[in-house]
């Protein structure tokens, strides 16, 4: 489907036919599109929470249903679109989108931690896994949860009040995201780790513990963390490890707080077994950090870049000058560790990638710097860099009013498939199909053989 102005157009993307085309309402911003029509919301969130009242529209751009509860997510592959209601905001209602006929009513608690901040679809199931006053499953088309303790949120301690910021740019979307839903007042949210998927198991971490976990969240280990410690985190896997990076902080409203103290640990993936854990001598409040391989931990503070050893409380201050020819941005962090980044070589995609020895660094959403740990700098521009943009679809990082170059690789060899220059946007589907997006129209290329 193509918007232009207020008009709808609906293609065939194997023989791009026009199949039908009708206005749609603008004040009502459409945001999933079926094969039997689009789900549109309108009048707005409440407190920020919902995306507004749900309205489904069919292929000629007639209303369907509306109703005027608040939209929180929709699935067009099952046909489910979530509402709650706004007197009842732990009450979930699940509805048939095309339809909507409801289908199913639950209640899924959250004054811990907002569910919708970091919540898990499972590929080719009906499964979300939320993160709230419990970990949750929820089944999207019944309604059916299992749940389980989880602690993604303490209550504020009175020394943390003092240590609260200003409000000040997210150093990194992840903080951004915990910030932006961490709403309750004497609550400091996010104590948690991301999820990590791998074959049947399921890895995750609280205030508390590093979970290896079944997919119906049965324990298969469990690992404590240091008492009174644990923080937000982020977890990693490589070689057989889990590793862990807690950065001392939670948040509340918009602001990043001081909780618990920074911390690596590492557990042996198949038992859970502490390998090793690492207290960095920092004082200063930590946004950021990197667990490489070879037993290198970065962290980044506001203004710094240090590194340690796995196992060595000791750390060492990168002497480091950022080189970039941008400004910092209001809409991205001004910082930003990247684990890899691509640099185009010799008809192939090679990383240009954080590890024991060289930290990369993006810098205001533009170009990059590859710092080795002594501090000498290389400078990446930013229309020479690659990050990903969706399947195996990579750009450079250009200013928007200028074109873009746009590669696709073949995700084993990382060879470069198709090259492109130009200004707009290109996607490639499920199914490998090339869809170009320019000011001009659109162009289809269907999956190779």
């Amino acid at each position: 489907m193509i918007i232009d102005d207020e008009e709808c157009y609906l293609y065939d993307t194997q023989s791009m036919k026009l199949i039908s085309s009708f206005k749609y309402n603008s004040n009502a911003p459409l945001l999933q599109i079926s094969e039997k029509g689009y789900l549109a919301t309108s009048k707005g969130s409440i407190l920020g929470i919902g995306k507004g009242n749900p309205e489904f529209y069919d292929l000629q751009g007639k209303r369907v249903w509306k109703n005027k509860e608040q939209l929180v997510i929709a699935d067009r592959i099952n046909d489910i679109a979530i509402c709650f209601k706004p007197s009842k905001q732990d009450t979930y209602i699940g509805y048939q989108m095309s339809t909507g006929n409801k289908l199913w009513e639950t209640n899924i608690t959250s004054k811990m931690h907002d569910i919708w901040c970091k919540y898990l679809p499972l590929k080719k199931s009906n499964y979300i896994y939320l993160i709230g006053d419990a970990l949750t499953r929820l089944d999207i088309a019944t309604g059916n949860t299992i749940t389980r303790p989880f602690r993604a949120g303490v209550k504020e301690p009175m020394k943390s009040r003092f240590s609260i910021a200003s409000r000040t740019k997210a150093p990194s979307f992840d903080f951004a995201r915990e910030m932006s839903f961490a709403k309750n007042a004497g609550i400091l949210s996010g104590t948690h780790s991301n999820w990590i998927v791998k074959g049947d198991s399921m890895f995750i971490a609280d205030a508390d513990s590093i979970y290896c976990l079944t997919r119906d969240l049965k324990t298969i280990w469990q690992t404590a963390l240091p008492k009174d410690l644990g923080a937000y985190s982020t977890i990693s896997i490589s070689s057989n490890q889990v590793k862990l990076l807690n950065y001392g902080v939670a948040f509340q409203n918009g602001i990043i707080g001081k909780y618990g103290m920074p911390f690596a640990a590492t557990v042996d993936i198949n038992n859970g077994k502490q390998i090793s854990i690492t207290y960095p001598q920092i004082d200063k409040k930590i946004i950021g950090g990197y667990y490489a391989d070879g037993g290198r931990i970065y962290w980044q503070t506001k203004s710094n870049f240090y590194y340690s050893t796995e196992g060595d409380s000791a750390v060492t201050k990168i002497k480091y000058k950022p080189n970039s020819k941008y400004q910092p941005s209001d809409y991205h962090p001004d910082f930003l560790i990247a684990d890899t980044i691509g640099i185009v070589k010799d008809g192939y995609m090679t990383p240009a990638a954080t590890n024991s020895n060289q930290l990369v660094v993006e810098l205001f959403g533009k170009d990059a710097n590859n710092i080795s740990i002594n501090g000498e700098t290389e400078y990446l521009p930013a229309d020479k860099i690659y990050l990903h943009d969706s399947g195996n679809v990579y750009s450079t990082n250009v200013d928007e009013d200028k074109p873009n170059n746009f590669i696709i690789i073949d995700p084993k060899t990382k060879k470069i498939k198709y090259t492109f220059n130009l200004k707009g946007h290109i996607l490639q589907d499920n199914d490998e199909n090339i869809l170009i997006k320019l000011s001009e129209g659109i162009g289809f290329i269907p999956k190779s053989n």
